[in-house]
């Protein structure tokens, strides 16, 4: 995504984040055209229009590609059938068996850097919707982030203005995963090793300061038109604020904290 100054027939509407769909492309999700048995694929969890139902959660797991108005019936049957297998070792009595059980279905790793993007947000939609998953062939499924927008403190239910303690949402289709020790062990390690470098308080500081700098002097004018005084709070749902500093000042505040506290937790997850 980029920041980018919005012009609309001539007229100045602001700034506004420019982002990339989570879709197959060689830029984006690098994944090889289906061979019509449903074994390459890219969904995401959403409320309603889904082929599968999250029966171990919410929502229900929709097509992003292959196309729901170009899926053939033997692409479909190959994609239930992956999360049949997917569901069926999660629901049994050994979910993280050595060779047969969830990791044979799901990257750990993948799931590792998926959970720390969502826990380091606070992300309320975390394991709830917007959750993107994508196989290639022979390959098995790995997480992709998406929608971070009720993070970092926002809104004020599920604890989430707090920035200690995990998400207080995890549903069955993640929990059973993520209890495994392996995936604890390897979800501390992980954490460590990029608190040495992309996710150091120093580089997390420096990005912000980076986002600040691109958006430049286009951030008074977008306030011109688009007033923080009249900016509806959602029912308080938000936390209100005074300024563009005030909010970079609590994020930069939530994040430094967060950190803090993950460091100290991350092994008890």
């Amino acid at each position: 995504s980029v920041w980018c100054d919005f012009n609309l027939n001539g007229e100045e509407r602001g700034l506004y984040s420019l982002t990339e769909r989570i879709k197959r492309g060689d830029g984006r999700i690098d994944i090889a055209s289906d061979d019509g048995q449903g074994r390459s694929f890219v969904l995401k969890l959403d409320d309603v229009d889904g082929f599968y139902s999250n029966h171990l959660g919410y929502g229900e797991w929709k097509l992003v590609y292959p196309k729901a108005e170009k899926v053939t019936k033997e692409q479909l049957n190959g994609i239930s059938n992956y999360l049949d297998g997917w569901y069926g070792v999660m629901e049994s009595e050994s979910p993280v068996a050595d060779d047969l059980g969830v990791w044979s279905y799901v990257d750990m790793d993948s799931l590792v850097d998926f959970v720390i993007v969502q826990e380091l947000m606070r992300n309320t939609d975390a394991f709830y919707l917007s959750v993107h998953v994508w196989k290639d062939l022979g390959g098995r499924l790995h997480f992709v982030p998406w929608d971070l927008d009720l993070s970092l403190g926002q809104p004020n239910y599920n604890d989430n203005e707090n920035p200690e303690g995990w998400l207080v949402y995890r549903p069955a289709w993640m929990a059973w995963m993520v209890e495994d020790p392996l995936f604890v062990e390897r979800l501390t390690e992980r954490w460590n090793e990029l608190r040495q470098d992309e996710l150091s308080d120093a580089s997390i500081s420096a990005r912000i300061d980076r986002y600040m700098l691109a958006m430049g002097e286009e951030v008074a004018a977008n306030f011109e038109i688009w007033p923080i005084t009249h900016i509806q709070f959602a029912d308080d749902t938000l936390y209100e604020v005074e300024s563009h500093e005030e909010e970079v000042a609590r994020i930069r505040t939530f994040l430094s904290v967060r950190t803090a506290w993950i460091d100290g937790y991350i092994d008890t997850y």
